[in-house]
């Protein structure tokens, strides 16, 4: 191990290390240890690692420890005598290289959402929420699906998801239940209030289709669950929550001069 304030920085390093991203470091190192030693050459010149380098020591200014290491104390590999031109070469390789890598998308998902159902922060894993949004909706390209969008895939065996499954997907949560339930809805937001709602309730009005044998909405007549007069429990409903929100709803039995009131009308 050598001193931090031992090691000379690389005055030609192209690499740039933002804040952010400095502060990524060393909430990896917090949380990890040090694990990547920094590489030098003969005269003390770092090679590789001056991301870790300068988190560690905003890190003991904080009066933190790094996990493995002392204070002050970084952990080095001394990669001998270099030409200037390797040397140079390999500090743009060693930024480089790692970046013409790419991902499995299917198994970084898989992984995200496994990592999400643990107490672990996401965040600590380099990705941003946007990233880890973008990787939870992901799906394979167009070549790999079927031609026809409405194509249903035969399914194979007994459903994994039953009646009060959670699944926690990173930041989404997806319950499995009976939105009209209470406990189901609290289930799903974790008392959370919703900012966004989109929702077809039950319109209370035994609506049935002109098919024959006609068609009935199930769970459409909730009776005194919900029930009020003259049509009015979709405004009721709408009404009731601090969010905007858009309605579903059938307004043909509903009184004349309601029919049109939450006609794009924002909440």
């Amino acid at each position: 191990m050598r001193d931090l304030k031992s090691l000379l920085p690389y005055a030609r390093n192209a690499r740039v290390h933002s804040k952010e991203q400095l502060e990524q470091i060393a909430a990896s190192m917090l949380s990890f240890g040090w694990t990547n030693p920094v590489l030098l050459d003969d005269a003390g010149t770092i090679v590789a690692g001056h991301g870790r380098c300068l988190a560690a020591e905003r890190i003991w200014a904080d009066g933190k420890a790094i996990e493995r290491v002392p204070k002050g104390k970084v952990p080095c590999v001394n990669l001998g005598p270099l030409s200037d031109a390797k040397r140079r070469a390999y500090i743009l390789a060693d930024n480089k290289i790692p970046q013409n890598a790419s991902w499995d998308m299917e198994l970084l998902r898989a992984e995200l959402i496994a990592l999400g159902q643990t107490d672990l922060d996401l965040a600590l894993t380099g990705f941003t929420a946007d990233e880890i949004a973008q990787a939870m909706i992901w799906a394979p390209p167009a070549a790999a699906r079927s031609a026809d969008p409405d194509t249903v895939p035969e399914v194979k065996g007994e459903p994994v998801t039953r009646p009060g499954d959670l699944w926690l997907l990173g930041p989404h949560r997806l319950f499995c239940g009976d939105s009209t339930k209470p406990e189901a809805v609290q289930a799903a937001t974790a008392g959370a209030l919703a900012s966004c709602v989109w929702t077809d309730p039950p319109y209370n009005v035994a609506y049935e289709g002109v098919a024959v044998p006609r068609d009935a909405i199930a769970n459409d007549e909730m009776g005194g669950l919900c029930h009020v007069p003259d049509g009015r429990v979709p405004r009721r409903i709408v009404l009731a929550g601090p969010w905007r929100g858009h309605l579903c709803g059938s307004w043909r039995c509903a009184r004349p001069d309601l029919s049109g009131s939450l006609h794009g009308r924002r909440f």
